[in-house]
């Protein structure tokens, strides 16, 4: 989890400025609320911009995107989402992404949470996260995705545990 983190923080970008607007919102998600993730597509919830506005986080809009679209890991843990009933499975996917502060000199840890609803993944919080739980995260969940960092930075599933060393590194 440790390595993940540092190699999180090392190649995190300066977190996007993009005002909270209905128009920027259908900009970034379309009419349809849908966005492509390493996964799948995931649907954007119908009231996160509302809970953006409410919750005072409507300066964390322009990471919302990345972090779906492009997040540095993607950990399965169990849900703890007030809606239970109405999902189908007892999980959430945590999109976690690192960025930076404007002028560098902080990094930030972005996460969108899903649940699986009506045969599709939605997106029922964006937000910013302590480095803690994010390693908590890390460590407890189970890791859906990593982005690989490789020469070709191509993405790849994730199929070991954070713990475990691939294959002849060890």
């Amino acid at each position: 989890a440790d390595n993940l983190l540092s190699a999180m923080e090392a190649r995190a970008e300066v977190a996007p400025d993009i005002e909270l607007t209905p128009t920027n919102w259908v900009e970034q998600f379309g009419e349809d609320g849908m966005v492509d993730t390493p996964i799948g597509k995931v649907k954007m919830g119908e009231n996160q911009i509302a809970k953006l506005f409410t919750k005072g986080r409507s300066s964390q809009f322009g990471m919302i995107r990345p972090t779906l679209t492009n997040p540095d890991v993607i950990v399965e843990v169990p849900s703890s989402t007030d809606s239970a009933n109405d999902v189908e499975r007892p999980t959430s996917l945590l999109f976690i992404k690192a960025f930076l502060k404007n002028d560098g000199s902080k990094v930030y840890y972005f996460k969108s949470v899903t649940v699986k609803k009506d045969g599709l993944e939605v997106s029922v919080s964006s937000h910013l996260d302590r480095k803690k739980r994010v390693e908590d995260a890390l460590r407890k969940g189970k890791l859906q995705y990593r982005f690989d960092g490789g020469a070709q930075t191509e993405h790849r599933p994730a199929n070991v545990s954070v713990t475990t060393p691939l294959a002849g590194q060890g």
